[in-house]
């Protein structure tokens, strides 16, 4: 059987299936082969074999492959090792510097770029749950093709304002890091998960190109407002060598502050438990956001000047989980930072604690105070100092 191809158009064509002599040579018929595919009788052509392959071992099967090779015109077709059922393609000859002009130039390419075709599903970045179109992709195409063949089909102008993302096995969404700017070389690596190939890709469109976005860091940062429970989520975008002391500054233009001077504190809050305060001077570049929550508030009067005889602890809900027959402590609730005073006693800060939650004090009486350390928790009662467990 012999197949026509034009790579041009990536187009192939069936020529014909014919019987031929095994001690008979190319050349033979070269020139019936030129007139199926419309070429000049005396064109030069190319001429492959492809062999269909599936190895097996016992029990094991393996991928399909496809075995090929350049026909030598002067030898027969037994001496090529031409069999029944062979494929033979053939394209026109082309000089070296021509074959530069093509992705795939002559037919093995071909050939490997057709059986590396997959189908890639592609996801809105707001909208995970579904597949918004598909395309068709050579597991071999480049980042930059794959990107633009993706613009074309969003209809985006720059393609490097777009920005694909790879799925997480687990959560069924986006991973929590896009694939960086021209950051793999080709399809086979985009929708890589811990060595599992998926087809689906995640896209978005950024309004800067992405070697500039790269250069920049994006932080979520929650704001607590002090007159109420509410919480607002505001997108800091700034360059990695600023520090958080800016951040905190770009935020006060976006949020409304209880007085013009307040000072803003940033947060780290994992599993309803404050785990650190940034220092102003830390850089933005080192700030860890994949699994914290940032979150940013005006720094009360009181816990502004702390000297020996003051100490600022973290505060939190929690409750007695029966886990595997053991009792664990899980938090749970928003916790919040407490200056404490030297010989002050619980009896007293449980006061301010309780006009800080706003909690009546039916509610409040029913509450039980403790130290928690290393997951134990050790109850306290009312004329305990709790400065002298810090």
């Amino acid at each position: 059987m012999a197949l026509t191809s034009n790579l041009f158009t990536f187009h192939t064509t069936y020529a014909e299936k014919n019987f031929i002599k095994s001690y008979g040579k190319p050349t033979d018929l070269l020139e019936k082969l030129n007139e199926l595919a419309g070429y000049a009788p005396d064109e030069e052509i190319e001429l492959v074999f492809e062999i269909y392959c599936v190895f097996a071992f016992q029990e094991i099967k393996f991928e399909p492959m496809v075995m090929y090779g350049y026909i030598d015109k002067r030898l027969t077709f037994r001496s090529n090792q031409l069999e029944d059922g062979d494929i033979v393609w053939y394209q026109k000859s082309m000089p070296a510097q021509t074959r530069k002009l093509f992705c795939c130039p002559d037919i093995p390419y071909f050939l490997e770029y057709q059986h590396s075709l997959q189908v890639i599903h592609f996801r809105s970045f707001e909208k995970p749950e579904k597949d918004e179109f598909y395309l068709q992709l050579s597991k071999l195409d480049s980042n930059d093709e794959v990107v633009r063949k993706v613009a074309n089909q969003l209809g985006v102008d720059d393609p490097s304002k777009l920005r694909l993302t790879s799925h997480n096995i687990y959560s069924q969404r986006p991973k929590a890091h896009p694939i960086r700017y021209q950051g793999v070389e080709n399809l086979l690596e985009m929708p890589l998960h811990y060595n599992h190939l998926f087809d689906i890709l995640y896209f978005e469109v950024v309004d800067i190109p992405l070697p500039e976005l790269q250069e920049l860091r994006i932080l979520k940062l929650a704001f607590s407002y002090v007159a109420n429970s509410e919480v607002k989520t505001h997108s800091i975008r700034l360059p990695k060598e600023r520090t958080v002391g800016d951040v905190l500054e770009h935020l006060k233009e976006k949020v409304k502050l209880s007085c013009p001077n307040a000072e803003l504190r940033l947060l780290v809050v994992f599993l309803h438990k404050i785990y650190k305060i940034y220092p102003n001077s830390d850089k933005i570049a080192a700030i860890n956001d994949n699994r914290w929550t940032l979150r940013t508030e005006e720094i009360p009067e009181e816990d502004k000047f702390l000297g020996l005889s003051k100490c600022l602890i973290h505060v939190c809900h929690f409750m007695h989980e029966d886990a595997q027959k053991q009792m664990r402590i899980k938090n749970l609730g928003k916790p919040f930072l407490l200056m404490i005073n030297d010989g002050e006693t619980l009896s007293r800060i449980e006061v301010r604690v309780q006009n800080k939650l706003q909690v009546r004090y039916e509610e409040f009486s029913k509450w039980r105070c403790a130290f928690v350390s290393h997951s134990q928790a050790q109850y306290l009662e009312d004329s305990d100092t709790l400065f002298d467990h810090f």
